[in-house]
């Protein structure tokens, strides 16, 4: 069997999957930082449970999208693909990343094109 996974999965799960993870840091270290604003200033809020659930959500989506960027580069491969395609579903589910989805689907079609390619072929029967 050829080597050759899926391109357009591993770019979609590559790119999206990076800024996901990119916005995951932003929002955490944003909240980090109002935190901090706060601290200084003295008026601290009643109820800090906000701030530490999106900053636990901010690392949430990061954690899930480097799951998504490994699942890309495993799609680079027709071994792993089909793991890759499912992670990259799974992932993007769990994240509400609809690229990783998108990026699992498009997977799953080469995966199903490749895997009839490059079936052995019997001749005679």
């Amino acid at each position: 069997m050829e080597e050759r996974g899926s391109k357009t999965g591993f770019a979609i799960g590559f790119i999206f999957g990076m800024i996901f993870m990119l916005i995951g840091i932003a929002v955490a270290g944003f909240v980090i930082y109002k935190i901090m604003q706060i601290q200084k200033s003295g008026d601290f809020p009643e109820s800090k449970v906000p701030y530490f659930v999106a900053i636990a959500a901010g690392f949430y989506i990061t954690i899930v999208n480097v799951w998504v960027v490994a699942a890309a580069f495993w799609m680079m491969h027709f071994m792993r693909l089909k793991q890759g395609y499912i992670t990259s579903i799974t992932m993007g589910i769990l994240s509400i990343n609809p690229f990783a989805v998108l990026a699992g689907i498009a997977g799953m079609i080469d995966y199903n094109y490749l895997r009839k390619v490059n079936e052995p072929r019997v001749f005679g029967n």
